[in-house]
């Protein structure tokens, strides 16, 4: 008797993944293409990803004994299957730290000529981002309300289609809107403190309007574009690949010649700075690619959905259609979104970094609030999955009546163990999708 049909495995294998189109054609990209240490990372994370070689636990019913294996998630940030309970801790945590005020979403977005650069140096130029952006936020909020903003910003990386689309088609941009190309989402506070004579006030920002958009997109192009110079001539950027004989002074002089979007969106109707920390949320630990989208891979070509911009539907997200791609330039776009090594995409300025604690204190005590931070919540991962899974995640699937219990963990299963409980029909990476449970 086969041992998949003793050992029962909880976890799902979606029908078409991430994983599968690696396991049958990174050995084609890698002959003819480089792969950082980041990358190789990456992929070798989502090919283990919720299976045997990665380990797991056992769960077992407190009423009729039955036992499930559960295979262990990978927590690489790229993986498609990985981060969305650690995105709901971020949104808990993040919660607490907002000011009780309006939050407008500020986007800045770059040239898309930088790209190659950025690809070539993203340390570099993802670094320069975030420190322009700051500083013309704060340079802006001292002239027009006198103070220091709260800041946080979430660096996205947005997909180019062939024929120039801005949508989800996995070319690598860095953006700000459906029309735009590498960016920066910002919260920042409708408002500011102020240090006068008599003491620290809270002044608030004119209804619907924080910043002049036209001024703000100049500054911060002129910024950057002095910025980029720097670096260059501080041999900070490495020039090779497509960049080898990319003059940076020329680059930079012909992109500050053009005009530069920074979009300014109002606060949420309700007001309430939780409705845009959810929104801003969607872009923490975001992948360039999730499995629900992929369609086909056949023939050495991968078949995908997307959203066509030019054609907005009724919610303005575009209309979905298809693209197919050769697996390797596939594998090729999705690896451009690996960010370098522990490089953080979530970043907190004004008042809202951490060596501004205590001036956020004092602008809790102007709006009202306790001056020391409450504590964090700490979810519950049972708890958060029943928030949206249908049915109880904590009932057994057998008998339906008793509670499965965490019980043991088991080590990765590799090499000649791998291999034996393949033959042996144990679903070593998850059971099919169309499988029932029990």
């Amino acid at each position: 008797m086969l041992l998949g049909s003793l050992v029962h495995v909880a976890t799902v294998k979606p029908a078409l993944e991430l994983a599968d189109v690696l396991a049958a054609h990174f050995a084609d990209y890698l002959k003819v293409a480089h792969c950082t240490a980041e990358q190789f990372a990456a992929v070798n994370a989502i090919l283990k990803c919720r299976t045997a070689a990665l380990g797991g636990h056992l769960r077992e019913c407190d009423v009729c004994g039955r036992v499930q294996l559960v295979y262990n998630s990978c927590g690489n940030r790229n993986c498609p299957k990985c981060g969305a309970f650690e995105r709901a801790q971020w949104l808990a945590q993040q919660g607490v730290k907002l000011l009780p005020v309006p939050h407008f979403q500020v986007v800045f977005t770059l040239d898309h000529r930088v790209n190659a650069l950025a690809e070539v140096n993203p340390e570099a130029i993802y670094d320069l981002l975030f420190s322009t952006a700051n500083q013309t936020l704060k340079a802006f909020a001292r002239q027009y309300l006198g103070g220091e903003i709260g800041v946080t910003a979430v660096l996205h990386i947005l997909r180019q289609a062939q024929d120039r689309l801005w949508g989800q088609t996995l070319q690598h941009h860095i953006h700000p809107s459906t029309a735009l190309r590498t960016g920066l989402h910002c919260m920042v506070t409708a408002g500011a403190v102020a240090q006068t004579q008599s003491g620290y006030r809270w002044r608030k920002s004119a209804p619907g309007f924080l910043f002049p958009v036209v001024a703000l997109s100049q500054q911060f192009r002129d910024a950057f574009c002095t910025g980029l110079r720097r670096l260059a001539q501080r041999g900070e950027l490495r020039l090779v690949g497509a960049c080898a004989d990319l003059d940076v002074a020329a680059l930079s002089q012909a992109m500050q010649a053009r005009k530069w979007e920074v979009y300014i969106g109002k606060p949420p109707k309700n007001h309430r700075p939780e409705t845009l920390l959810k929104y801003m949320s969607r872009y923490f630990r975001r992948t360039a690619i999730s499995n629900p989208r992929l369609v086909a891979l056949e023939n050495g070509q991968v078949t995908f959905t997307y959203y066509d911009n030019r054609e907005p539907d009724a919610a303005e997200r575009g209309q979905p259609k298809l693209m197919t791609l050769p697996a390797v330039e596939f594998i090729r776009r999705f690896l451009t979104h690996v960010l370098p090594f522990q490089y953080k995409r979530v970043r907190h300025c004004g008042l809202y970094a951490s060596a501004k604690r205590a001036v956020l204190g004092v602008a809790r005590g102007l709006l009202g609030q306790p001056a020391a931070l409450p504590q964090p919540p700490k979810l519950n991962l049972s708890e958060w999955l029943a928030t949206f899974v249908t049915g109880d995640p904590g009932a057994c699937p057998f008998c339906g009546v008793g509670r499965m219990r965490l019980g043991r963990e088991f080590a990765p299963i590799r090499g000649f163990a791998l291999w034996l409980l393949i033959l042996l029909g144990l679903p070593v990476a998850g059971r099919p999708a169309a499988e029932p449970a029990a």
